[in-house]
């Protein structure tokens, strides 16, 4: 992807409310410390700096209240089926090689944890 092109791209993350974060090329490991994200995102001007300072980077998202959206991993047929009764399927996903993140809006009022005993779902803590 063209530089400028994908500059706009994180603009755009941003712009949605995400917190984003630099991770390392091929893995999970943030390059950041990023504690502090969980509660507010990071700035525009943050954002840019990291994408000069590691330019082979991949970048992750914040889920939870701080960017709005929940990612919920089904990583085989018995959570994706699980997902599927609950109604937390989506649109907007990514396919995995065990599976599918689906990514939907972090519900403010009520708590999935319970529901979601067989798919592992990243919306407090985690970053995708």
């Amino acid at each position: 992807m063209e530089a400028t092109c994908f500059l706009a791209e994180l603009e755009k993350y941003v712009q949605m409310g995400w917190a984003i974060i630099p991770i390392k090329a091929g893995g999970k490991e943030a390059l950041v410390k990023w504690a502090q994200y969980q509660r507010i995102a990071p700035t525009l001007e943050q954002v840019l700096d990291w994408a000069e300072r590691f330019p082979d980077c991949r970048w992750a998202v914040i889920t939870g209240e701080v960017s709005g959206i929940m990612v919920v991993d089904c990583d085989n047929p018995t959570a994706l089926q699980a997902a599927e009764a609950l109604g937390i399927t989506s649109s907007v996903s990514v396919t995995t090689p065990h599976g599918n993140h689906f990514f939907i809006v972090y519900p403010k009022t009520v708590r999935l944890e319970k529901q979601l005993v067989v798919m592992d779902q990243k919306g407090l803590t985690g970053h995708r």
